[in-house]
């Protein structure tokens, strides 16, 4: 059977990168910018004087009058004190639980401060995007309107390089890290403030970075790693509960036509944070003649396969170095010759959400004896069946 065509069923964003060119125009983003790449081109001498030329005692506090023991709250004081570098997880996986969170949620550390973010699963983003709104995660592809890529300003570094600090200024946004992509951003902050940032592969991961001017707050790892430790392990019993009601209350169903029955499959589903990629049920049992119809109830795409799944994206790396990554057109559009399933034959829905080819939802009739298995071509781990008795 012949495999989808190649129109491209997604809606069309062309605002992001004409919202990003009006950032650029403003003066005084474009001259951080020029800054941020100055710094680039001074090396490692830049990067010392950023992170650790501070480490010294501070003489200066001697020749001031009155008691030495209280150091004067200012900024140089501040800055006197040993910068630290602490890290945060972007996400985690339980399973079939997908993490969808900076762990922790919110932080908080001193002018001078290093963080360095890891992914433990998945590709991610650190996006501070000062009241803009959140790129596209997909978009057309310039050169041929009817293929899609991903927005290469969510791939790639927003300002590149990335600066070496962040005062608040501008727009910041770390491009792809994790999973078979590059390693997480360090970003050093210079300015004291509340930094809202959030993933802009995951809308529902968002984060809050607190940086003062308090030389005694210096963090400790160990209480970030154990409120990290705690909020995931919320995260994740709130996605198992969620998982095992689903179980309990059984798939459901309606009369279908020719005293046939109607039934449902969830095909993904998500909490407040996280993804659940699985199956519910994982393997049903049907009748002659009865139809499924899965129905994704997640933030992020699935899609039904029956056969070899494609790929996803193909990659590849532009001269001036960035990343294009342009979508398969055989796993965005439908492929089948009717909704009857034909033993052998490929059966594929195309991505499942809002804006895809047909929403979130797909049906199939099963006329035909048979056990039948299916999988996620985005996930090779979300495998189902559905077997079909007299």
């Amino acid at each position: 059977m012949a495999r989808g065509g190649h129109k491209n069923p997604l809606s069309i964003v062309g605002e992001d990168r004409v919202r990003v060119n009006r950032l650029r125009a403003n003066n005084q983003f474009v001259q951080r910018i020029k800054a941020c790449r100055l710094a680039a081109i001074c090396g490692l001498a830049s990067v010392a004087l950023a992170l650790g030329a501070c480490g010294g005692d501070d003489d200066d506090a001697s020749q001031t009058p009155g008691p030495t023991n209280t150091p004067p709250s200012t900024p140089e004081a501040t800055l006197s004190a040993e910068p630290a570098t602490v890290t945060v997880v972007a996400g985690g996986e339980e399973g079939p639980v997908q993490v969808r969170a900076f762990l922790p949620e919110e932080i908080t550390i001193r002018v001078g401060d290093t963080i360095r973010w890891e992914a433990a699963s998945d590709r991610h983003t650190v996006s501070f995007l000062g009241g803009a709104e959140p790129f596209a995660l997909i978009v057309p592809e310039p050169s041929s309107p009817a293929d899609a890529v991903l927005n290469p300003l969510v791939v790639n570094p927003q300002p590149s390089p990335l600066p070496a600090s962040y005062d608040g200024s501008l727009l910041l946004s770390s491009g792809f890290f994790g999973e078979a992509e590059a390693d997480g951003p360090a970003i050093t902050f210079s300015a004291a403030g509340s930094y809202d940032y959030q993933c802009l592969v995951h809308s529902q991961m968002t984060g809050t970075v607190n940086v003062v001017d308090d030389s005694s707050a210096v963090p400790d790892q160990a209480a970030i790693d154990e409120q990290a430790r705690e909020e995931r392990q919320g995260h994740v019993e709130e996605a198992e509960d969620q998982i095992q009601s689903l179980r309990d209350d059984g798939p459901q169903s309606a009369d279908g036509p020719n005293e046939t029955t109607a039934w449902e499959v969830i095909a993904g589903f998500s909490t407040d944070h996280a993804d659940v990629r699985l199956f519910i049920p994982e393997e049903l049992e049907i009748g002659q003649g009865d139809t499924v119809t899965w129905l994704n109830s997640a933030r992020e795409p699935h899609t039904i396969t029956f056969g070899e799944p494609p790929i996803f994206e193909l990659a590849e790396t532009l001269p001036n170095g960035e990343a294009r990554r342009v979508l398969n057109p055989e796993i965005l559009n439908v492929a089948l010759g009717d909704f009857e399933f034909v033993s052998g034959e490929f059966f594929h829905s195309g991505l499942l959400l809002e804006n895809g080819p047909l929403g979130v939802r797909f049906e199939l009739i099963f006329p035909d004896n048979g056990r039948f298995t299916y999988v996620d071509a985005l996930y090779a781990e979300m495998q189902g069946v559905i077997v079909v008795v007299d």
